[in-house]
């Protein structure tokens, strides 16, 4: 049953986790149920077997650490005490974490893959993930500086306190014992009463963009011809053959854009 409502959960973290929990529980069943019966009667029918002891019974000494005399009705009271307890304990924990208790399986958020690059000698950037100076240290010094007022960059801001660093990939350990890689991915929550989660990336993205943007590997702006100017229409060409280069005036460039005649063709030409 909490497989089925798993199931019905938005998230695919929990839907993944659902599906691989009924796996276990049918897969669970055979082998309890077929799997179990046939080993009985392979012994018994096949093998000839008259009869099938029990542990306990062939060595008494099992048996009598499985049944010791303790008067555990007599101890209710103090079971009852410490039940309460760790109940009441339990109950005032939940209140008192609240939805931060939740990862962002259940609460939602965005997790987003970091890769770093080389430096100025052409070797590979190595981080390390946890500790003084690492991926999470970083990442979440950016929550603690984050400003205190109820914007949605700010509150984004204020979730990467709590923020996962996972690595991804071949690791290695550095001579003090740490742990390094290349690639990281990073996991943020969405702030509670979020109703939205389109505007959560981008701004995680750019967060650690400015963190970490000289070791990443990036892709270099590109800039293009007419970029900034007003008149696009003189780089426009309406779709009026089959031939791409014939509609741009550029016979060099083959393009088949039969499917879009009637169409247009914008030319970014990069610089």
């Amino acid at each position: 049953m909490c497989a089925v409502l798993l199931l019905m959960e938005p998230t695919t973290e929990v839907k993944g986790f659902a599906l691989t929990l009924s796996i276990g529980i049918v897969a669970t069943l055979f082998t309890a149920l077929f799997v179990t019966r046939f080993l009985f009667d392979a012994y018994l029918f096949w093998l000839g077997g008259k009869r099938l002891p029990m542990l306990p019974s062939v060595i008494p000494s099992i048996g009598r650490l499985l049944h010791p005399n303790v008067d555990w009705v007599g101890m209710r009271g103090g079971f009852w005490t410490v039940s309460a307890i760790v109940i009441l304990g339990s109950i005032w924990l939940f209140q008192s974490r609240g939805a931060d208790m939740f990862d962002t399986e259940f609460r939602g958020g965005v997790a987003v893959t970091m890769q770093t690059g080389t430096d100025a000698d052409g070797n590979p950037i190595h981080l390390v993930q946890d500790g003084e100076g690492s991926v999470l240290h970083r990442v979440r010094g950016i929550g603690e500086a984050a400003a205190d007022d109820a914007s949605l960059e700010a509150r984004v801001h204020r979730e990467m306190r709590k923020a996962k660093v996972l690595t991804v990939g071949e690791t290695t350990v550095d001579a003090q014992g740490r742990t390094v890689g290349q690639s990281f991915q990073v996991k943020v929550a969405a702030p509670t009463g979020l109703e939205g989660e389109e505007g959560i990336q981008p701004i995680v993205e750019a967060a650690l963009l400015e963190a970490f943007g000289d070791e990443l590997d990036i892709s270099p702006g590109r800039s293009f011809a007419g970029r900034g100017e007003e008149d696009w229409a003189s780089r426009t060409s309406q779709i009026n053959d089959d031939a791409l280069g014939t509609v741009l005036n550029l016979h060099g460039t083959i393009g088949d854009v039969s499917d879009f005649r009637g169409g247009v063709a914008h030319f970014a030409e990069r610089i």
